[in-house]
């Protein structure tokens, strides 16, 4: 796995259960942890399920377990924040940080419209919208995908 020295040492062991402290540092992996970033802060708000429909479908997570511990070390570090549910959407919802903003900053993926000196961060009235959005952008890009092998002409034909 990918934990670092630091985060492994910041832990509590009390025996039989493990309690996360908030580390305070850890590795970032640029092809994983820098798109999950991306994806949440472009959502605004996501759930749990859309995040991984959005990911699994580029090919950046392909095992869920993985993918839970990945979103489980951001939460615990502060990058992300994790909502409640909301109906119908099932598992948590979402949304960035300003520390997800400085570290998307520091990489070089920052907005001129979003950054860690803004005065107001998302707006949590407003999570169903961007829920719905999300859900969407998603069935957009699976129609875009499916037009993408279909051949316009005298016999129309899926590839």
């Amino acid at each position: 796995m990918e934990r670092d020295f630091q985060e492994t040492m910041n832990a509590v062991d009390t025996g039989t259960t493990r309690i996360p402290r908030s580390p305070t540092y850890i590795q970032y992996n640029p092809r994983r942890d820098l798109p999950l970033l991306l994806a949440i802060r472009n959502a605004t708000f996501i759930s749990h399920r859309q995040l991984w429909n959005h990911l699994s479908a580029r090919g950046i997570e392909t095992c869920r377990r993985s993918f839970n511990w990945r979103i489980r070390r951001l939460t615990d570090a502060g990058i992300v924040q994790k909502l409640l549910p909301l109906f119908p959407y099932p598992g948590p919802v979402y949304t960035i940080t300003r520390a997800g903003l400085a570290c998307l900053e520091a990489c070089g993926e920052g907005l001129v419209s979003l950054t860690t000196e803004s005065k107001t961060m998302a707006d949590p009235n407003q999570i169903q919208h961007y829920l719905e959005l999300a859900e969407i952008h998603a069935a957009l890009e699976i129609h875009a995908e499916i037009g993408a092998h279909i051949q316009v002409g005298n016999d129309v034909t899926l590839t």
